[in-house]
């Protein structure tokens, strides 16, 4: 999904109609039609999670990497490393070339 419409993007827009139909599952709950609100909250969580997948900045690759960065902080907690054993000397001094 391409384009931009009132300057938010299409998958911004995917992502507010999810919000956007919240209100009106409440309103069918009120009104004691579980089946119609429970529909429309299937509709809404699948509506919110498919606009950030359609993010063309985010990647597997993302998520990929946060979840090495997870699995090393179970071996050192408050240490975040994405590589535990530097293969390659760093510079400590600079944050693009830091082992942290």
């Amino acid at each position: 999904m391409g384009g931009e419409f009132l300057g938010v993007p299409a998958n911004g827009w995917v992502t507010l109609s999810g919000y956007a139909l919240l209100p009106l599952a409440w309103w069918w709950h009120q009104r004691n039609r579980e089946r119609a609100a429970l529909a429309i909250l299937v509709v809404c969580a699948g509506l919110l999670r498919l606009g950030p997948s359609l993010d063309p900045c985010l990647y597997d690759w993302d998520e990929r990497y946060h979840a090495l960065v997870a699995k090393h902080l179970i071996a050192h907690p408050l240490t975040p490393t994405l590589y535990d054993d530097a293969a390659l000397p760093h510079d400590d001094s600079s944050w693009a070339h830091a082992h942290v």
